[in-house]
């Protein structure tokens, strides 16, 4: 039999390589200029003008009033209003210190998540490589950084993850107060945290305690104040077109062809999630607590990924793909739960190929240099995307089926 490879990384210096190369992200990202890049700011995340406008009134609220569901995310833009007002700095520079601090503190939740459930070194840094290098995530929201509504919630969810994980009630409150403050999206992913919670906890005769309902009712009431401020200072809301726009435009205005341009957007956040899952045989583990917490993420990842859908063309337009990537987290923890018994096969030959590719699937022709809004550079963006994450794939299975027929005739060879 052949003896696992040992890690080429103890967790504490995976931790410390991660967030160098958190910094090498950021510093080569494109930054958008508030000042000047208006036109971009319309075209790609007119969003951000809603959260600036909260930002610049407080204390007070809006004048003129902002679409509904931005002015229920009155919370961080508040906060950080109140900051530039207090330390004299401005608006976009508070944005870019506190959307930054958020995203460290939204990764190193995840690296820690990962390392709860017990997986390799290597499959800890292959898949946390994976969501750093993601230009949906970390590269377009250093660029967009007045989007700090999304980037609260992947805070919270990422700490609230490692709440439940780590068993840290304190952590798992405090992670689904921001996300609930920062998205009403939290509403729709309370049932995965009563499935993960009992996975964790059941075989130590889980029930249903006052803190669940606590945590439950949380959400339920944020919402519900949220919503009273956005009566006052919002728009009508638009709820049902949320909802219900696929169904409309379906009806109205159905396009074939913009029907699976829509589908390749809301797929490519995950281009390399789907690659590394194609290279190795996916297998349902035995014990229930892993099955439940398979079912628990998976719980989290469709419905963040259904509304978006469900908004249909007409409403989610081309923030599919941004809205979809929320999901990021429990995406590639549930990835790197399947690849792990795969990953210590790897060579170090094949590690440092599969992240070349990663890196290369990163550089975006706007998050990465400054560019303008084409369809001609959109798609050869998604050609190199999606290029570099097919020959992910093939590398990753071409490698795991080598080494599982080594270790097969290693075994024969044992038995004579």
């Amino acid at each position: 039999m052949t003896e696992p490879r040992i890690g080429f990384l103890q967790f504490k210096q995976q931790r410390l390589l991660l967030f160098v190369l958190l910094v090498l992200v950021a510093i080569s990202s494109n930054q958008l200029n508030y000042q000047t890049d208006h036109e971009r700011i319309v075209t790609g995340a007119g969003d951000i003008f809603s959260y600036f406008a909260m930002s610049e009134a407080a204390p007070g609220v809006v004048a003129i009033p902002v679409p509904y569901h931005h002015a229920q995310r009155i919370f961080l833009p508040y906060v950080l209003g109140m900051a530039s007002h207090i330390t004299g700095v401005s608006i976009p520079m508070a944005y870019l210190v506190g959307g930054s601090l958020l995203l460290a503190l939204a990764f190193w939740f995840f690296i820690r998540c990962c390392e709860l459930l017990d997986m390799r070194e290597e499959t800890v840094f292959l898949i946390s490589l994976a969501v750093l290098f993601n230009p949906y995530v970390f590269r377009h929201y250093f660029m967009f950084n007045g989007y700090i509504s999304d980037i609260g919630f992947l805070a919270g969810l990422s700490a609230s993850l490692f709440g439940l994980l780590a068993r840290k009630r304190g952590t798992l409150l405090g992670g689904i107060l921001l996300a609930s403050l920062s998205r009403q999206t939290t509403l729709v992913i309370l049932p995965a945290f009563i499935v993960l919670e009992y996975a964790l906890n059941h075989s130590r005769g889980w029930r249903g305690s006052v803190f669940t309902l606590s945590y439950l009712a949380l959400p339920i009431l944020i919402y519900l104040g949220t919503s009273y401020i956005a009566s006052r200072t919002g728009l009508p809301s638009e709820t049902e077109m949320a909802l219900l726009g696929l169904l409309y435009w379906i009806h109205s205005d159905f396009s074939a062809g913009r029907l699976v341009d829509f589908m390749i957007r809301g797929v490519i956040p995950f281009a390399f999630a789907l690659a590394l899952l194609f290279g190795c045989r996916i297998t349902i583990p035995r014990e229930r607590d892993r099955q439940l917490v398979i079912v628990g993420l998976l719980a989290l990842i469709v419905p963040i990924c259904a509304q978006p859908f469900l908004g249909g063309p007409d409403w989610t337009l081309n923030s599919i793909a941004r809205l979809n990537s929320l999901a990021v987290f429990p995406v590639f923890l549930l990835v790197g739960m399947w690849i792990n018994p795969y990953v210590h096969r790897l060579s170090p030959q094949i590690a440092s190929t599969l992240g070349g590719l990663i890196v290369l699937g990163s550089v975006h022709h706007i998050y990465t240099f400054p560019g303008a809004f084409s369809a001609e550079k959109n798609k050869w963006f998604a050609a190199v995307h999606f290029s570099a994450a097919i020959a992910t794939a093939l590398v990753f299975r071409i490698s795991t089926r080598r080494e599982r027929g080594r270790e097969r005739a290693e075994s024969r060879l044992d038995a004579r």
